[in-house]
């Protein structure tokens, strides 16, 4: 890439106009030809990307370049929101980043391919830079995503908006600022649910999912201590029912060592008289039936313990 170009791009997270090729030198052949030769990719319409450097990126990072690319090009202001928004800032999403760019204008909306244009009004403090890139604030983006999706989806969201600082006051800000607009119902239910206990993606799931099959209401990061000291920090306490329950989603035991220190854990959990009970994606992103069956079996066998 022309010395020019190369500057322009990473100031731009990596991407550039074709106006900013022709400037740095390129004629629009020699363009076309990067572009059919595959060592530039068209994220937009007159928006580029060098294809090393897309390939290098995760989805998420693709989906920034292709955010920042589709900004570059518009001719009228938008940030990104929805999805998009949530990206740039690093927010768990269900699934892959969109296919399409989600904007907001204060304009008219509009949907094509690649490009999802929302339309809403948006107050100075509602909007903010990520890596030099317009977008909505973290509380907005929460509650755009509140409002249009699934219950679930918004409680990942906001519970990991919630663990990074955002606090409870700034969402129901936004539920006040938006109390007669379509979806806030949904959006105050999923906000008055999400807690910054959850930790991860699988964690906000099996909330909801305890909360579905109408289990109590657990602790969540509860701290355990025996007569030596620290036990461990569990993901959810039953302190009533005697029960500990852990997502092991991201646990692979496949390291001995890890293997024996956590039957070491267990086992001094075990020790305070807490039944444990264990469960992974399969259980809290799908069926959570039989997860919540052993659950209640060792609410049972606790209750059994504590009454003989």
């Amino acid at each position: 890439m022309l010395p020019q170009l190369l500057a322009t791009s990473s100031v731009q997270g990596g991407v550039f106009t074709h106006r900013q090729a022709l400037l740095a030198g390129y004629s629009a052949a020699e363009i076309r030809h990067r572009v059919e030769s595959g060592r530039w990719y068209r994220l937009a319409r007159g928006g580029y990307v060098a294809a090393a450097g897309y390939d290098a990126e995760d989805a998420a990072g693709r989906h920034r370049l292709l955010v920042g690319a589709t900004l570059l090009v518009r001719r009228s202001p938008a940030v990104a929101s929805h999805a998009s928004a949530a990206v740039l800032h690093g927010l768990p999403l269900l699934g892959p980043p969109p296919d399409a760019v989600h904007l907001t204008v204060a304009g008219r909306g509009r949907r094509r391919p690649g490009l999802v244009v929302h339309e809403g009004p948006l107050t100075a403090d509602e909007t903010v830079e990520v890596a030099g890139l317009p977008a909505t604030t973290v509380a907005r983006t929460v509650m755009d995503l509140a409002r249009q999706g699934p219950f679930r989806s918004a409680v990942v969201v906001a519970d990991a908006a919630l663990a990074r600082g955002l606090s409870r006051e700034q969402l129901e800000e936004q539920l006040r600022l938006r109390h007669a607009i379509p979806g806030i119902r949904r959006a105050s239910r999923a906000v008055r649910f999400a807690a910054p206990g959850a930790e991860s993606p699988g964690e906000s799931l099996s909330r909801v999912a305890i909360a579905a099959h109408g289990l109590p209401v657990p602790e969540l990061q509860a701290v355990l201590f025996d007569a030596a000291g620290f036990v461990a920090r569990v993901d959810f306490l039953f302190r009533a029912q005697g029960t500990v329950g852990e997502f092991d989603g991201a646990l692979k035991y496949t390291d001995r060592t890890v293997l024996l220190a956590e039957k070491v854990r267990e086992d001094r959990v075990r020790a305070l008289g807490l039944e444990v009970v264990r469960w992974g994606w399969d259980a809290a992103f799908g069926d959570f039936g039989p997860t919540a069956a052993r659950l209640w079996a060792a609410f049972a066998r606790a209750g059994g313990r504590r009454s003989a």
